[in-house]
């Protein structure tokens, strides 16, 4: 459950106007990893949905209700579906996955473009690997090709493409079952199709919790 903070400004024939913010909870999601093989390195496959329980009716400055990109929600279903692969030696982790994101429509007659992601990770322990609490220096390299979005009168032009980020991190192992991180994605490449807004930097915090 993402807790979602934007802003941005609206440039308009060159001229940089007032700014938006919007902010909330995002939308909920349930993700499930299951591992199918253990021995030169492990590999599993991965299953979600993503229900539309963030907001989506947000206004602006003006009053005006926020575009669909700037709220906190998409008022869609989405699911995905990927695999992963990682390997631990000593206190080195690295591992990497490929998953593909199902976008539905959504609030104001919305539809997100379809999204296939890969990600190379690693990660390194700052103290022998067991022992609790643990540091983590971790990076990232998270690639993103989005399909166009789609809304009330076909497909949306200036939507699509493609996004590199660099992802450098730490993450907290507090117990064996209990992992706080915190990242910061930096995009490297973004060619985002037509006139589109880029991002400029990510914040990513959270707590993940392991069964079984």
């Amino acid at each position: 459950m993402p807790v979602v903070q934007k802003t941005f400004l609206r440039v308009e024939d060159g001229v940089v106007g007032n700014g938006d913010d919007s902010a909330g909870a995002g939308d909920l999601s349930l993700v499930g990893k299951y591992r199918i093989y253990q021995g030169i390195a492990d590999v599993a496959v991965l299953g979600g949905i993503k229900f539309p329980t963030g907001d989506t009716a947000q206004t602006g400055f003006d009053g005006k209700k926020l575009e669909p990109e700037e709220v906190p929600g998409t008022g869609s279903f989405d699911y995905l579906l990927g695999a992963a692969i990682g390997k631990s030696v000593g206190r080195w982790t690295v591992g990497g996955d490929l998953i593909y994101n199902f976008k539905t429509e959504g609030a104001q007659e919305y539809e997100f473009g379809n999204v296939l992601r890969f990600d190379l990770a690693t990660s390194y322990a700052l103290w022998e690997v067991g022992r609790f609490p643990n540091v983590r220096l971790t990076g990232e390299l998270n690639a993103q090709f989005l399909d166009k979005d789609r809304g009330r009168t076909g497909k949306v032009f200036d939507s699509g493409g493609q996004i590199f980020f660099l992802t450098p991190g730490i993450s907290v192992d507090l117990t064996e079952q209990m992992t706080a991180f915190f990242s910061v994605p930096v995009p490297i490449y973004q060619n985002r199709g037509g006139e589109h807004s880029e991002v400029k930097y990510g914040l990513i915090a959270g707590l993940s919790l392991r069964w079984g």
